[in-house]
């Protein structure tokens, strides 16, 4: 005959269930935020990226914008100089050089923190683009 003495044995302690699930509470917690954390950080550098890349496509833009001007002058006129010009969107700097048989302008466009140069050499004879870099 076997007696079980319910008193003697080991007792399953609520306290230490209680102990056990507020740790594991713990750590599901803290792991769900480092996730979260890792997640956001991850978007706010994706969004830094798209806010740079538009800035460098806007001063690229206002570069373009005053090579057009630049190209446009030239052709009316073949003492043009170049200069400053004020775009709604930024601001660009036309150069030309005139010290070869062709001009060689440069077109710098500003946007925000970002710039842009093109360098175009024109032939005014023909009225030819023969190089184009960006």
């Amino acid at each position: 005959m076997r007696i079980t003495c319910y008193e003697c044995a080991p007792a399953n302690n609520s306290k230490n269930r209680a102990a056990t699930l507020l740790i594991m509470i713990l750590i599901i917690s803290a792991i769900t935020l480092a996730i979260t954390l890792s997640v956001a950080l991850t978007g706010i550098g994706q969004m830094r990226m798209g806010v740079g890349y538009f800035q460098s496509t806007k001063a690229l833009d206002c570069a373009k914008a005053c090579m057009d001007e630049a190209l446009l002058q030239l052709i009316r006129s073949s003492d043009y100089s170049g200069g400053n010009l004020i775009l709604d969107d930024g601001d660009c700097n036309i150069n030309i050089n005139r010290s070869g048989p062709n001009p060689i302008i440069t077109a710098i466009g500003n946007f925000k923190e970002f710039t842009k140069k093109i360098t175009v050499e024109l032939d005014l004879t023909n009225k030819k683009i023969l190089t184009w870099q960006e």
